[in-house]
């Protein structure tokens, strides 16, 4: 999480920018009545935040903190009370919530340019090898909530070398059917669907007659689980697709496959040019990764905990059509206007995904795509242990998270508890 609150204090792992001289307090013996959180609480708006050493008694008493100015440490934590931002108080940080002058009636989408676009983007992801050791990336990114990309995770997969709009559309000469969203332009009038299932040929004349597609087809690890315990045979079923690629080396099996609780979140995608997806966020409390096997997709990434609502095109004065597959012009029309703008010390992040490229985004982060080029990319959500804390925190709530009158959710918070998760983690979750 960006942060971990309690009912005075909410804990970021970082800094604020600090003004003046703020009061040094140390910890003597084990008295609560000397411990910093205990004093900040005395004095009332003279402390409107505590920032501590990981390993030392030597804590910082804050009376003011910028919101905007937050920087991520590996040695320092900061608590900043649990007060209202509108009171007496020198918790600032507004700018940015501040949305008023920022204009979301979005206009008419057009045709994508990016040779024009192209140098606007600041490709701002890394990329670290396919060979890095689960360990270090559990560490790093996982643990951390990072988002990355990693390179060369494709080389032996099948759907590297054999998946093509030709091979899909074709498949059961042509009558296998797809969950597609589509544009068809006629002579004299036009027909949209979306998440409808239509067959390859019909795909094939919406190409062909200067449509515009986009596959979303879910691969259905446990709709094929529920069949076979069923003993049924599910005909619709793309499972078999599973064996033309592997999880990407580096990131950690999925806690919900590990407990014997499969899910339903795998998807093969085939999108055309000028389609998209707008802000959104992914299933609850899962993280997601994704590879593009050709073709290139441009995603934006919000920094964590926004809600993609508050971000999106106006649609009772934006110009874009019923319809409409395309979301050029948020990417064209709003995005300019929230680079550079920052929530928590983080801006926007947009970055270029190219073939063989796997993105590796944490739990929680709202995210838009537009197909830049027509493309192909296969995505699945695991359960990992960065969504520790929001499954706990939502299973008190009532949240059902994989399947109502099921015994399935005690299964997977018995395997959780008593088989993945170590002592560290098990105590977080108490």
């Amino acid at each position: 999480n960006m942060y971990k609150a309690n009912r005075t204090f909410i804990t970021f792992p970082g800094v604020f920018l600090k003004k003046g001289a703020p009061k040094k307090w140390t910890i003597v013996g084990k008295n609560k009545e000397n411990d910093p959180e205990t004093k900040c609480k005395e004095l009332w708006n003279d402390c409107v935040g505590i920032e501590k050493y990981r390993n030392s008694t030597i804590s910082v008493l804050l009376d003011y903190i910028d919101m905007d100015s937050f920087k991520p440490s590996k040695d320092k934590i900061t608590l900043i009370k649990a007060d209202d931002v509108d009171g007496d108080t020198k918790i600032i940080g507004k700018s940015s919530w501040d949305l008023s002058e920022i204009n979301f009636c979005c206009p008419e989408n057009d045709l994508i340019d990016f040779a024009s676009l192209e140098y606007e983007i600041h490709d701002s992801l890394p990329r670290v090898s396919c060979g890095i050791p689960r360990e270090e990336f559990l560490a790093e990114y996982v643990r951390k909530q990072k988002p990355v990309i990693l390179v060369n995770c494709t080389q032996d997969w099948q759907a590297q070398k054999t998946w093509t709009f030709e091979k899909f559309m074709r498949d059961g000469q042509g009558l296998s059917t797809w969950r597609t969203d589509f544009i068809d332009n006629h002579n004299f009038f036009q027909t949209f669907g979306q998440k409808e299932f239509i067959t390859g040929k019909q795909i094939e004349s919406i190409i062909n007659n200067n449509g515009s597609v986009r596959l979303f087809e879910v691969l259905g690890r446990r709709r094929t689980w529920k069949s076979s315990k069923e003993g049924k045979e599910d005909l619709d079923s793309k499972s078999r697709l599973f064996e033309d690629y592997t999880n990407p080396r580096p990131i950690p099996q999925d806690m919900y496959a590990i407990s014997g609780v499969p899910t339903d979140y795998q998807w093969m995608i085939m999108s055309q040019a000028n389609t998209g997806t707008p802000l959104h966020l992914d299933p609850e409390y899962t993280m997601a990764w994704n590879t593009v096997l050709s073709g290139k997709k441009w995603w934006v990434l919000m920094p964590p905990e926004l809600s993609p609502t508050l971000f999106s095109c106006d649609s009772s004065c934006s110009k874009t059509k019923e319809g409409d597959i395309s979301i050029l012009s948020w990417f064209t029309h709003v995005l300019p206007q929230l680079r550079g703008k920052k929530w928590y010390g983080n801006t926007v992040k947009e970055f270029i995904q190219g073939p063989g490229e796997t993105l590796y985004m944490p739990a929680n982060m709202a995210h838009a795509i537009m197909n830049v080029e027509d493309n192909m990319s296969v995505t699945e959500n695991y359960f990992l242990i960065d969504g520790l804390e929001d499954y706990i925190h939502g299973v008190m709530a009532g949240d059902i998270v994989i399947e109502r009158d099921s015994l399935c959710e005690e299964i997977f918070w018995k395997s959780l508890y008593f088989k993945q998760l170590g002592r560290a983690d098990r105590k977080v979750a108490r």
